[in-house]
């Protein structure tokens, strides 16, 4: 006897989809006419009669889409106020009905999930945050489940990253603007595939600049409050410290912060601090004194990654599409314009 997924299958879409058109919801949903006509005929083609029984546990329930959204249980999972905010949002502005599944993983070991495999499981997947090992897996990864990564990037999928290149030549160019010839830097210990490359890019525009960032200026640190003080009591141990720091992480930052406060150094007067804000951006909003950050732009990227979704749940022909969205340099009062 046929099943829906074999429905699926022979109409090349997913099984959310066959499950509207055959309630007839494809119209309030939006799937396209050509992508409900070949539903049916595949359905009349493999003679697919819906359970019965299975319809009486549903009839108080309509089946909806389900997203599922992968992020890995590291100190990472800190950043995930912002991205479950700007998901929640896009689906409430959309008005899409769909359930949202936060599925956490191991990082080097997302091949252990094996529901990316099944491509009858959900009817679309974002995925956050995976390492470099997960990211070959991915590029070898088999499977008719559409797939969005989150801020990263491989041509065989939907992506939507961040552009962080002209706020952080910015946020360089400002310091040595304001007469700075030597700069502390901050950050994590744990430096994932994208944060590495930031890292990167930030020392090639510094060294560009004439901004110099000697070797025992900077300070790896757990990225937490915790390793913020860490890093701040570094930098006041050095016998000449520049005035001038720079952090990949504003959790980071706000420790470090803290520390300044206590021991009398004012910001800007005495140190001006320019973080990059991966979490909350009200943490660094509200922090005292404020931060200035390089803001990477989490809410929108969940936004665009929730309307991809939906555009290929409703229209199962959608494009391959990579979005970049860009950052922004916000100065507040630990370094003002």
């Amino acid at each position: 006897m046929a099943t829906i997924k074999d429905v699926a299958a022979l109409a090349g879409v997913s099984t959310a989809t066959v499950s509207l058109v055959l309630n007839g919801r494809g119209q309030e949903m939006k799937v396209a006419e050509a992508t409900q006509q070949r539903v049916l005929t595949a359905a009349k083609t493999l003679g697919y009669k819906p359970n019965t029984s299975a319809r009486k546990l549903q009839a108080s329930k309509a089946e909806k889409p389900t997203i599922a959204f992968y992020w890995p249980m590291d100190l990472r999972i800190n950043y995930l106020t912002s991205i479950l905010t700007g998901l929640r949002a896009e689906i409430e502005k959309l008005h899409f009905d769909c359930e949202l599944l936060i599925c956490t993983y191991h990082n080097d070991h997302l091949d252990e999930e094996q529901d990316l495999m099944d491509s009858y499981r959900y009817s679309a997947a974002i995925i956050g945050a995976p390492s470099e090992a997960d990211m070959n897996y991915l590029q070898t990864l088999k499977t008719r489940l559409p797939i969005i990564l989150f801020n990263r990037y491989l041509e065989k999928y939907h992506t939507v990253c961040s552009q962080d290149e002209s706020p952080l030549r910015n946020a360089v160019n400002l310091l040595t603007a304001k007469g700075h010839m030597r700069a502390c830097l901050f950050h994590p210990d744990s430096l994932y595939t994208v944060s590495g490359k930031r890292l990167s890019m930030l020392l090639h525009f510094a060294e560009e600049a004439g901004l110099s960032i000697e070797r025992n200026s900077i300070f790896s640190v757990e990225d937490s409050c915790d390793g913020g003080v860490i890093a701040a009591r570094r930098y006041l141990s050095l016998d000449h410290p520049p005035r001038a720091i720079l952090s990949m992480s504003d959790t980071i930052a706000i420790g470090a912060s803290s520390i300044f406060s206590r021991k009398g150094l004012v910001m800007p007067t005495d140190v001006e601090l320019i973080a990059f804000g991966i979490g909350d951006p009200s943490l660094s909003h509200f922090a005292n004194p404020s931060l200035s950050v390089i803001e990477m732009p989490s809410h929108e990227m969940a936004e665009n990654c929730i309307d991809i979704a939906r555009q290929i749940i409703q229209t199962p022909d959608f494009p391959l599409c990579h979005r970049q969205i860009p950052s922004k340099l916000i100065l507040r009062e630990s370094c003002p314009e």
